[in-house]
């Protein structure tokens, strides 16, 4: 009897950990959103700003190549960021696979998911999912840096 206590206990525990855990990767995967809709919006807008320099203003071939450049890295950023945000319907985890089963089958689901093996590879999918996004994120930051640099190197060289 204490063992089956102590059981039930130590499961109990295990899902609270990964209850916080999932919770925890939810919250960085609205943060991670969060952040790259922000840059989206930055990076959208220094594309447009950055192009409409280059096409008024005569640059001499070095500069033009430099502030194009950035052009193109900042570009690439957004459609980075774009990925980042894009919905993966792809994927059969989570709340996405109940689209396609019958009620019966969701209870089933909803049954079979709250052990502690199914709520580990779902902690495991999201955190995929966030560390994923996460990697977009920073790239897009450093192709961001990047444009700068070569913005700021091509304006000198213009000036």
């Amino acid at each position: 009897m204490a063992d089956s206590t102590r059981q039930e206990r130590q499961e109990t525990e295990i899902q609270a950990v990964l209850g916080e855990s999932i919770s925890t990767t939810v919250t960085e995967l609205s943060r991670a959103d969060g952040k790259a809709g922000i840059l989206l919006g930055w990076a959208g807008a220094a594309v447009a700003l950055v192009t409409t320099a280059a096409t008024s203003r005569r640059f001499s071939a070095g500069p033009a190549a430099l502030v194009w450049t950035s052009d193109v890295l900042l570009a690439a950023a957004v459609v980075l960021l774009l990925a980042t945000v894009r919905p993966n319907l792809r994927t059969r985890t989570g709340w996405m696979r109940y689209a396609t089963l019958e009620p019966a089958a969701i209870l089933r689901e909803a049954y079979i998911d709250g052990a502690p093996e199914a709520t580990a590879r779902r902690v495991r999918d999201l955190a995929r999912i966030a560390y994923g996004k996460y990697v977009r994120l920073r790239l897009a930051v450093d192709l961001v840096y990047v444009a700068g640099a070569f913005l700021m190197a091509g304006l000198l060289l213009a000036a």
